[in-house]
């Protein structure tokens, strides 16, 4: 089950590399609809009532180093994994008219990050996570690079320095917790169920938490450690813009609730304060630096980045409401920041705002400003409960930073997103890019209407690393 979601992407690539030129998208149209599917039908298979990791798949690999293909499913990881084929799916019609030059590699990579992205979701086996991981960046990279602005490449190039660096990092982390877990434990792995009964000290979490936690600030991105995403995602084409602020941030969050609050609960209860300030640093930066942006890409980078500050937030409560808002907030923003950039791809393209669209304009602006009726209302709502619980003053400031957002979000994307169509030169939407946008607005709809699905889906995750949290190691 789990391989087949890994193996589909890969064939699709293959094929859309041997095809004809005029077959390519529609090449990758096919499968990317069918590992959608496919994520669907695990959803339906999936039990809602397990904590464990579900469908789990294990083969040696480089038995002398105790390196193993190890790979399976839970809530979060499902959920990650829907929200990576749906946004897969929109950005392969973003580029539908706008990759004109060497589309079949363009839609060979891009199915490549598909896969390269659920692996990373998918993998128990921290050295395999990893390697995922750096796949996924560098396939995002080669994106940005030949298919971005040709005349800034230094925003590619700055992207690829930070990325390398929080690489390291994460490396190095890894190596170090394989070594001293194979002393301490008699035995080395790289398994993260048997990694998360570590038994180190206090003194080692908090060593080992700040390598992970420093590399994946890089992902998330956490101020200060931004300056590497909003160009990239400003430079990319519209495809890329999608796939580098909608699934690549999810990489970090992923990280920081996969890796260090499941193997290091007891530094991480330290050092939760800490965290909820940078996430707080990281929401009124943003929105404060949004309005000064003339690109409306880059309002909807700060913008993308804001929100991934709640996320920060959320985590950092270790609490249910807290890590539910955040998980959900993640789900959100990739469908909201993908809608936005589909928008943006759909302005490129027309003179003015079509009068069809305004409306989902609004909706997916609103959502970015976490509008009640909206998933990232939820999410925002869950994160402020779950900050209270750390500090009323983080409380106070993460509901500040909402209402901050809100004012400064609308003023940033007022003249390019929220003004009245021209009524000369109106181009009629393409079926396909309404359906588009109505897939969209109505799962962000939904689940602010009736979040309980999604809820349901993490539950058994929150309960589990909670679990860990409170027993320590």
């Amino acid at each position: 089950m789990v391989s087949l979601l890994l193996i589909v992407p890969i064939i699709g690539a293959v094929v859309v590399t041997i095809g004809k030129r005029e077959f390519a998208k529609w090449t990758a149209l096919f499968f990317t609809s069918l590992e959608l599917l496919l994520s669907l039908f695990t959803c339906f298979k999936f039990n809602f009532f397990a904590s464990d990791f579900q469908f789990v798949e294990f083969k040696k690999w480089i038995t002398d180093f105790s390196i193993a293909y190890k790979v399976g499913i839970d809530g979060l990881s499902l959920l990650m994994i829907l929200m990576t084929t749906f946004i897969t799916i929109i950005a392969v019609l973003s580029a539908w008219n706008y990759i004109n030059t060497q589309e079949k590699l363009f839609y060979a990579l891009l199915l490549c990050f598909e896969a390269f992205s659920i692996g990373v979701f998918v993998s128990i086996d921290l050295l395999l996570f990893f390697v995922f991981l750096e796949t996924a960046v560098i396939t995002a990279t080669l994106m940005t690079g030949i298919w971005g602005n040709n005349k800034n490449t230094s925003s590619t190039t700055r992207f690829f320095v930070f990325s390398s660096v929080g690489s390291m990092l994460f490396f190095v982390g890894i190596v170090t917790i394989y070594v001293l877990f194979g002393k301490s434990a008699g035995y080395f792995t790289f398994d993260i169920t048997e990694l998360s009964n570590n038994g180190f000290s206090v003194e080692v979490q908090k060593i080992l938490f700040w390598f992970f936690f420093l590399a994946i600030a890089f992902m998330i991105p956490v101020v200060p450690f931004h300056t590497g995403i909003p160009n990239a995602i400003v430079e990319s084409p519209i495809p890329g813009s999608i796939l580098l602020a909608g699934i690549l941030p999810k990489f970090g969050a992923y990280a920081l609730l996969r890796v260090c609050l499941s193997l290091f609960p007891n530094a991480f209860k330290i050092y939760a304060l800490p965290v909820s300030i940078l996430g707080i640093i990281t929401i009124l930066y943003a929105v404060l630096i949004a309005p000064t942006q003339k690109n409306i890409k880059s309002v909807i980078a700060y913008g993308s980045i804001s929100m991934m500050g709640f996320v920060l937030v959320g985590i950092s409560g270790l609490n249910a409401c807290g890590l539910k808002g955040s998980i959900i907030q993640m789900f959100s923003h990739g469908l909201v920041i993908s809608g936005l950039f589909f928008i943006v791809g759909m302005i490129n393209k027309s003179a003015n705002l079509v009068t069809k669209i305004s409306i989902f304009s609004v909706i997916l602006v609103m959502a970015l400003i976490g509008l009640p009726g909206t998933s990232s209302f939820v999410g925002e709502l869950l994160t402020i409960i779950g900050s209270l619980k750390i500090s009323k003053v983080i409380g106070l400031l993460t509901a500040f930073g909402i209402i901050l957002s809100a004012v400064c979000l609308i003023y940033a994307c007022k003249d390019a997103l929220l003004k009245k169509p021209s009524v000369s030169n109106i181009k009629d939407v393409a079926l396909r890019e309404f359906i588009v946008l109505l897939s969209i607005v109505f799962v962000v709809i939904f689940v602010g209407i009736y979040p309980k699905l999604l809820l349901k889906l993490v539950h058994g995750y929150t309960k589990l690393v909670l679990e860990g949290v409170k027993n320590g190691i």
